[in-house]
């Protein structure tokens, strides 16, 4: 059934989950929540990938984590984040040996001792965020 659809739209299974269809012919699973008052479309993938059957599961569960009050986008966005922002102690490490090869410090991994004292173990956690 889902072969056979080719004009460019919106075509719902039910409960939120849509088959769309863009202008190109690209196919793709989309799933429609409502996230703390606001409304979420939610790729679950390509049709060539994903199977009818393996959408519905996909869209059963993130129902189910909806429903329980998570966010999946802000939650996949935080997992992003977290794996690009270096934390306080790594920015520190990378900025000293980054000065230390270029001999800013005449003393190198010495000069890092007072400092490695001022970082206290919670702010070592920390992440570090600057623009």
């Amino acid at each position: 059934m889902v072969s056979s659809l080719k004009e460019p739209g919106r075509y719902t299974d039910g409960r939120g989950l849509m088959l769309v269809i863009a202008r190109d012919g690209s196919r793709k699973w989309v799933l429609r929540v409502q996230v703390l008052g606001r409304r979420r479309d939610l790729g679950l993938g390509s049709v060539q990938d994903v199977s009818l059957a393996d959408a519905r599961e996909n869209a059963e569960a993130l129902r189910k984590l909806v429903k329980v009050g998570r966010d999946p986008v802000a939650e996949k966005r935080a997992a992003r984040i977290v794996d690009i922002v270096p934390t306080f102690r790594e920015a520190t490490l990378a900025v000293h040996a980054e000065n230390v090869a270029r001999s800013v410090f005449r003393r190198g991994r010495a000069s890092l001792r007072p400092k490695n004292a001022e970082i206290s173990a919670a702010s070592r956690r920390l992440r570090a965020a600057w623009s």
